[in-house]
């Protein structure tokens, strides 16, 4: 009980962070809260209870790292009020001091990179997670007319060109997105949550597998939650593999702290599949629940 209190606690601080100056707001996002506290009060199943405080606590942070508010300036312009928690990306573009993030925090900067990362972002939304939302036509690949993507009203905001999806697509340091010419669609490589895509993914054998030493990246402070409930695939598809042996970025946050290595043997044996995307990114659905059991790693390691 103390540990959803402490989730709800967290949760109020985080709209108060978010939303701090905006009366109306703040109240019905506590509000909200409150709601969903109360429709979970009857949870007694321990994995029940620990998804309704794990979602909470995703939704918490979400709130801090993700909302920005803008003050308007004199000048008719707005300055984004970063704050010391302020997630900027995971690339080193995004990445960037709150002073070289140019007029986007009220400053000068590089216009077009400040650009391209807006439409990276809204590419991952539209690739990955909104299809169904925002009623894009899709195959189980993925695979969405570029016509669409360009037609949406997320990407006419930035005025974006099939030629911007090409340089972003050529220049994405993880490779999260992929461009069919010849039937001119575009997809992402992986990090999908929409349930009907699959991707282009190569199912990897036994063989194959055991030779790679595959691990998640993830936070120290997430361990205890992981310890008790397992790797957990989340809203997402799979749950996100990397290893040294294919010597690339994708599929780890740069922020995380500690890898956790899966005994591959045992997981196979367990009846997991893994796969590997375009951009070598190896992926596991897990179990039906979508989790890799606790007993299936091998080893945590601090980064």
């Amino acid at each position: 009980m103390s540990t959803i209190k402490a989730a709800y606690k967290q949760a109020l601080k985080a709209v108060n962070i978010a939303f701090k100056n905006d009366l109306p707001i703040l109240n019905a996002a506590k509000q909200q809260i409150k709601q969903q506290i109360y429709a979970n009060q009857h949870l007694t199943n321990k994995t029940e209870l620990d998804e309704a405080i794990t979602k909470l606590n995703e939704v918490s942070k979400f709130l801090v790292q993700n909302i920005v508010q803008g003050e308007l300036n004199d000048d008719g312009r707005y300055s984004l009020k970063f704050h010391d928690k302020t997630e900027l990306g995971d690339n080193e573009t995004i990445k960037q001091t709150k002073s070289e993030m140019g007029s986007l925090s009220g400053a000068k900067g590089s216009h077009e990179a400040r650009r391209d990362v807006l439409i990276s972002k809204a590419l991952s939304y539209l690739l990955r997670h909104g299809a169904v939302k925002e009623k894009l036509t899709f195959n189980d690949q993925g695979y969405i007319p570029i016509s669409q993507i360009l037609s949406h009203q997320r990407l006419k905001s930035y005025k974006a060109t099939r030629q911007d999806l090409e340089r972003i697509v050529a220049n994405n340091d993880k490779q999260r997105f992929k461009i069919d010419a010849e039937s001119d669609l575009i997809c992402a490589t992986q990090g999908h949550s929409i349930k009907q895509i699959a991707g282009e993914l190569q199912l990897m054998s036994r063989d194959e597998l055991k030779n790679l030493h595959i691990y998640h990246g993830t936070y120290r402070k997430k361990l205890p939650l992981i310890k008790a409930s397992g790797l957990s695939r989340m809203n997402r598809n799979h749950v996100h593999f990397t290893c040294d042996e294919y010597s690339t970025i994708s599929g780890i946050r740069k922020s995380a702290n500690c890898l956790i290595y899966v005994d591959v043997d045992r997981c196979i044996d367990k009846g997991l599949q893994f796969f590997k995307s375009d951009n070598n990114v190896i992926l596991c659905p897990g179990d039906a629940n979508g989790v890799i059991g606790w007993d299936l790693v091998e080893k945590v390691v601090d980064i």
